[in-house]
């Protein structure tokens, strides 16, 4: 917000909403210009980018360029990627670039190893996303996970379904992810008709561990199961142990 509001107070700003008022002709661009797409596109490894037809000149090229100096761009990426103090609202690090390091690369926050950390929380989800798709994690029944439900809001919703739509072409396995966001309950009950609880296993995702929709959602899966299970002398332990997977940040109220 400080560097948004620094750079809306300089000169460069102003020149570029100057530029941006006058009349664009994005075919009266190429016409002038026969090597516009070379020029305004870059490409490092296998990303390409082509602004090529955008509202941009040599001149607009030349302001943003400016303002992304003037702002101290480039020092604040770098803070960003050694984990300094960005978030000024919450006082921390935003270290998701973090999640891209790799193994054995060392970002230091205080006392914290955060590339150890995530590369333990990466050989986690892989230890048990093996054995859930190997058919070695087995419901209270005996029965192999065919199913499996995210429940979550927000990202915690959206992260893992952008993630699953993306990699769907890559899918090598008939175990079937749903996503449950809805507080009102439809959303959960439609799938909870036709699925099997023997098979089924939960994730349940949340930051805090205390959204009130996903804990709301949770209850019901679990008082689904238990129905199921009662009927075969299962009990609530034996479920919560094999057909849940939390994912938080709070790892005593998980």
């Amino acid at each position: 917000m400080q560097l948004y509001k620094s750079a809306r107070s300089s000169i460069q700003w102003t020149q570029l909403q100057q530029l941006a008022k006058q009349k664009w002709s994005i075919a009266g661009l190429f016409s002038q210009d026969e090597s516009r797409t070379e020029r305004f596109s870059a490409r490092t490894g296998a990303l390409y980018m082509d602004y090529s037809k955008q509202c941009i000149d040599d001149k607009v090229l030349t302001n943003l360029l400016d303002l992304a100096n003037s702002s101290e761009l480039g020092k604040r990426i770098t803070d960003l990627m050694q984990g300094m103090m960005i978030n000024s609202s919450e006082e921390r690090a935003a270290l998701h670039t973090a999640l891209r390091l790799p193994e054995g690369e060392n970002l230091q926050v205080g006392s914290q190893n955060v590339t150890a950390d995530v590369h333990n929380s990466l050989a986690q989800v892989k230890r048990l996303s093996e054995r859930i798709r190997s058919g070695n994690w087995r419901g209270f029944s005996g029965k192999a996970i065919t199913d499996v439900i995210n429940i979550g809001v927000g990202g915690s919703d959206l992260g893992p379904l952008m993630a699953a739509t993306a990699l769907d072409e890559w899918a090598d396995t008939e175990i079937v992810v749903h996503f449950v966001s809805n507080m009102d309950g439809s959303q959960l009950d439609n799938l909870l008709k036709r699925l099997n609880a023997e098979t089924t296993l939960f994730i349940i995702s949340s930051k805090s561990f205390g959204t009130v929709d996903t804990l709301s959602n949770a209850k019901t899966a679990l008082s689904w199961l238990l129905a199921t299970a009662s009927l075969r002398a299962g009990t609530q332990e034996s479920v919560l142990r094999r057909h849940f997977i939390g994912i938080s940040a709070n790892n005593a109220k998980m």
